[in-house]
């Protein structure tokens, strides 16, 4: 079967279809790591709460690291997606060529800093346990070492995803999710690595879905013709960095906005840390699915936008808002509805349990608005537009940090937090949608 089979229509067909069809696999591929992060949360959590708390802190620095591979990748993605969209495979595959090295060098540079100024990193935090310190710089060393096979193949699925294949990716994952539990138990328990033996079944796995994944694109000759070594031009360079800088920057301000958060939330205690870290893996249920919508609508965007297919992008665009509402909802109806069950996964102590439940309560809430945010951000991206969304989401996440201090200091305590995070979600949400309908109704009227 050749290349041009494996791949997705995005300019003819029923857009829902084409839509679900691309967007499965990123999706199953998605809840797979879902899978695999809450299995390997569940064996932390056997630790204790500190443990937790330290690997939830490496965590939300590989969150600012994977600001820095957006850069590149969603530059790449709807650019390439555009060439793909003009029936312009060269200049995909050059597109996709300056994208990977721009990759290469970023996740060096990204863990090299890990490496470097971990304990400072570490230190922000001001933990109280002797124990959670030293777990987390442990930890926060020992992912680094796995950044360029993050980097890669974060930026080698979104080209692909341009160009209408995602099937790939999802083999991959599969096969490292799986290597990754078994790892797990060994390298914790069996080998008596704890916390270093969870980051060092994360490394490995990771390089080998990087591995499997470039097996894949070869085998089908998704990359054939790219030309890696060959100098471009520095065109092809700043064309990426400005699209994909807005959005790259959003992520890494979002994620040192949420370490700020994470520091406020350290003040209630170290448990308090662990808890936010279980109730982020538990809201990636929701967050998942609107991510991998909104990597799909970026291609599906920027091929139908170079094709000048107003229609499509309208079509598009409602299935996307009608699903992204019944993920949010079916998060809410989870997280409001069922939080003892769900806290009960992780945490045994009634405090513990307590906490989690006033955490997954209120968040919940906001679930829907989240969905909305993450798919609209995705849209705006495939048609171009990346620095005015950034801009709204980023300073609407900047003003938690005031409001976290402010509430949770009036009486409120660390619910004064969750409180802040949910409203600004639900903020978020709105504001992005009423933007986004006033955007594209110019932006149609352009194109008829």
């Amino acid at each position: 079967m050749s290349n041009k089979q494996k791949n997705v229509d995005l300019l003819a067909g029923n857009p829902a279809k084409a839509l679900i069809k691309l967007s499965l696999p990123i999706i199953l591929a998605s809840y797979l790591q879902i899978l695999y992060n809450i299995t390997d949360m569940f064996w932390i959590s056997s630790l204790g709460a500190n443990n937790i708390a330290a690997v939830g802190t490496g965590g939300n620095f590989m969150w600012l690291a994977t600001g820095v591979m957006i850069i590149p990748r969603m530059g790449g993605q709807v650019l390439a997606g555009r060439a793909y969209g003009s029936q312009n495979r060269k200049e995909a595959l050059k597109i996709s060529a300056t994208a990977l090295k721009m990759g290469v060098i970023s996740s060096i540079a990204v863990a090299g800093i890990f490496i470097v100024f971990n304990r400072g990193l570490i230190g922000f935090f001001q933990f109280n346990n002797q124990e959670t310190i030293h777990s987390a710089e442990t930890y926060l060393k020992a992912v680094a070492l796995g950044m360029p096979a993050v980097f890669l193949t974060g930026i080698i699925s979104g080209l692909m995803a341009a160009g209408g294949n995602t099937q790939i990716y999802l083999k991959a994952t599969l096969i490292g999710l799986l290597l990754n539990m078994i790892l797990d138990p060994v390298l914790i328990y069996k080998a008596d690595l704890k916390v270093l033996g969870a980051a060092l079944a994360t490394i490995f796995a990771q390089y080998i879905v990087l591995i499997i994944l470039c097996i894949g694109a070869a085998r089908q000759q998704f990359f054939h013709g790219i030309k890696l070594f060959k100098t471009m031009d520095k065109e092809y360079y700043l064309n990426i960095l400005k699209l994909g800088i807005p959005a790259g920057f959003q992520s890494m301000f979002y994620s040192l906005i949420t370490i700020v958060i994470g520091r406020l939330v350290a003040e209630f205690g170290d448990l308090q840390v662990a808890v936010q870290r279980v109730g982020s893996q538990l809201e990636s249920i929701t967050y998942t699915v609107a991510d991998s919508l909104a990597i799909t609508l970026n291609a599906f965007n920027a091929q139908n936008l170079a094709a000048r297919n107003g229609i499509r992008l309208k079509k598009g665009y409602h299935f996307s808002l009608v699903l992204s509402i019944m993920v949010g909802l079916v998060g809410m109806v989870l997280f409001v509805g069922f939080p003892d069950s769900l806290a009960n996964l992780f945490f045994t102590d009634s405090f513990e349990l307590e906490s989690a439940k006033s955490y997954l309560m209120i968040v919940g809430f906001s679930q829907i608005f989240m969905c909305l945010e993450i798919m609209l951000i995705g849209n705006f991206a495939g048609l171009g537009n990346t620095f005015y969304p950034s801009l709204i989401a980023t300073f609407l996440t900047l003003l938690r940090i005031p409001m976290a201090y402010f509430l949770s200091h009036q009486g409120l305590g660390i619910n004064g937090i969750w409180y802040t995070i949910s409203g600004s979600s639900i903020i978020k949400g709105i504001i992005l949608l009423l933007y986004y309908h006033y955007y594209q109704k110019h932006l149609l009227e352009n194109l008829v």
